[in-house]
């Protein structure tokens, strides 16, 4: 045995003559075992009282000598291939290295426990190599050398039927499991089983416990923080902390994150490449990019960064970095005059839309007079300019040759009337909000209150063209499943309501839009039984579909001719039924 290892031994027999429950007796100096050092006896109540509790724990010891002694919470060591699989024959080793000074006689104790789950994993793909390099962790205290101890105990009968040659079966195929772990300083139970270096996880099959392997297991919390940054910004901005093993990053805006390295204790800064983000995030991220590029103090929770933190994230800043994010902030404000949200887009389709949101603001903002981006013989029309996967309703009006003002239609349109067609062959103009009404309504920019508020001030004869509109808006919410749609739905309901609308027609499509969000409460559905019996074939149609009574929605159907099935199957209502009801 080398002169370091003796070290070693004596220093973790010296740790078990400290504990209460640990005893050192049974670890050999000088021990000519393959594989082994001896045993850590653990003594369930205290030592030396003998209960017929007592419990041997197998261990390993190496040690290994440092210039100057790691000041990390890990080291790694390599591990004979014939050692492991000694270790996964007789069900596991406690793995020990105490890393020696060469200079002072003085030594840090790190340990790796080696359960046969652990040894599984570490020799997959690995069998034919000589050693393989484990990852141990620091041994700081007697009682953490307890505590390893005692979760070695407690697992190692539950792993006795992993093996050589045995498969241990993937977590993502279990809905219930227990975990074992150590204590670690963290209150919330997910976090604290995401850092602790040491777990074990167990499924039962049959009444019996199956260890399973949990790898790379990954939590995070979400909360806000208030970010200054010098007078130019103080704002509170979402915060994600995802934890893991050996790092914690902190996601600020879902773009900015400072990570934390626990084994190096280095914080770094880095971006998430932001294409794809929605680009109210990112333009919320790159304000405070910029704002931090030439800032003179920042605070998070009103702790300042410091000085010469806050220099290294300046210095890291690149002028093509820079330019990227102001970028950003820049387009981010356009929108803002144009009174266009930011969240309705993905970074990518604005920034590909740029020269379209120059044109925008040049037309709207600054009521330039421009070229139209397609030729027309008209001198007034309305056209839908597309800006990502979005569209916004302009109007234009031509005052010189190849020369044109244009409106937001919807909101400002001054020269395109609505007329819809009423008996006897006459029209009448009606809201040109109602210019909505088409098939790619869910694509459409405009202003929700202007809308509503727009809506509120209808005649009685436009309350069809509500309906409509309503209806237009379930189909959208049903191929694009975009909760704020069904939200503006059940605004314009409730609009539609304070009209003389038939009561029957309003509480069909109120719980209709209803039964997209829950299902109908009691009082809901005994209104519908009512309407169940109603005179009107397609209203009981439709009560059955929202009480899904579907077999007499059937023998009701059968009631209607051709055209009047294919135009009830066209209402949004249809949608509610099982798709087997749907095929005609």
């Amino acid at each position: 045995m080398s002169s370091q290892e003796t070290f070693s031994i004596t220093t973790l027999q010296r740790m078990c003559a400290g504990s209460e429950y640990l005893d050192e007796s049974d670890i050999h100096m000088n021990d000519k075992t393959v594989s082994w050092d001896g045993n850590i006896i653990y003594y369930k109540t205290k030592k030396p009282a003998s209960t017929g509790n007592e419990f041997l724990i197998p261990i390993q010891v190496k040690g290994k000598e440092y210039n100057i002694l790691p000041d990390s919470n890990s080291i790694s060591y390599p591990v004979d291939i014939n050692d492991l699989k000694n270790y996964l024959k007789n069900g596991g080793v406690i793995f020990f290295v105490d890393a020696i000074s060469k200079t002072e006689y003085n030594d840090k104790m790190y340990a790796k426990i080696l359960l046969p789950v652990d040894i599984v994993h570490i020799m997959k793909g690995k069998e034919e190599q000589g050693s393989i390099t484990v990852h141990l962790n620091h041994v700081k205290t007697v009682r953490e050398l307890e505590g390893l101890c005692v979760l070695f105990k407690e697992n190692r009968p539950k792993q006795a039927i992993v093996g050589v040659g045995k498969s241990i079966p993937d977590y993502d195929n279990i809905s219930n499991f227990t975990i074992s772990t150590l204590p670690t300083p963290y209150m919330n139970p997910a976090i604290a089983i995401a850092k602790s270096p040491f777990k074990y996880v167990y499924t039962k099959k049959d009444g019996i416990e199956i260890p399973i392997l949990l790898t790379n297991l990954v939590t995070a919390t979400e909360s806000e923080w208030l970010i200054k940054i010098d007078d130019k910004i103080e704002q509170r901005y979402p915060i994600r902390h995802i934890y893991a093993l050996n790092q914690t990053t902190t996601r600020i805006s879902e773009i900015i994150e400072f990570v934390l390295t626990e084994k190096s204790q280095k914080t770094t800064i880095r971006c998430i490449e932001a294409t794809n983000y929605n680009f109210e995030t990112v333009f919320q991220a790159s304000k405070i990019i910029i704002a931090v590029s030439d800032a003179e103090e920042v605070s998070i929770e009103n702790i300042s960064l410091g000085k010469n933190f806050l220099g290294e994230i300046q210095t890291a800043f690149t002028e093509r970095f820079l330019a990227y994010h102001k970028r950003i902030v820049q387009l981010g404000e356009m929108l803002e005059e144009l009174n266009i949200k930011r969240s309705l887009f993905k970074t990518k389709e604005i920034l590909d839309a740029e020269p379209t949101i120059f044109f925008l603001k040049k037309g709207l903002v600054e009521m330039r007079v421009l070229s139209l981006p397609f030729q027309t013989d008209e001198d007034c029309g309305l056209y839908k300019q597309i800006i990502g996967r979005r569209k916004l309703l302009l109007e234009y009006e031509k005052i010189q040759e190849d020369g044109y003002i244009i409106r937001n239609y919807l909101k400002d349109g001054k020269r395109i009337a609505i007329f819809e067609d009423i008996p006897d062959g006459k029209t009448q103009k009606i809201s040109r909000w109602f210019a909505l009404r088409d098939e790619d309504i869910y694509q459409m920019i405009f202003d929700e209150n202007d809308l509503l508020e727009a809506m509120n001030k209808i005649s009685e004869e436009e309350i069809d063209q509500l309906l409509g509109l309503i209806l237009d808006f379930l189909k959208a919410y049903d191929k694009e499943r975009d909760r704020n749609i069904l939200s503006l739905a059940e605004k314009l309901i409730d609009i539609l309501g304070k009209y003389s609308m038939n009561s029957t027609i309003l509480t069909i499509n109120r719980f209709q839009i209803i039964a997209r969000k829950r299902e109908l409460e009691l009082e809901e559905r005994k209104t519908l039984a009512q309407i169940k019996y109603s005179e009107n074939i397609f209203a009981r149609c439709c009560a059955c579909i929202l009480l899904k009574q579907f077999d007499e929605f059937d023998i009701h159907m059968q009631q209607l001719s051709a055209t009047e099935k294919e135009e009830f199957y066209s209402w949004p209502i249809a949608s509610l039924l099982p798709n087997v009801e749907k095929n005609e």
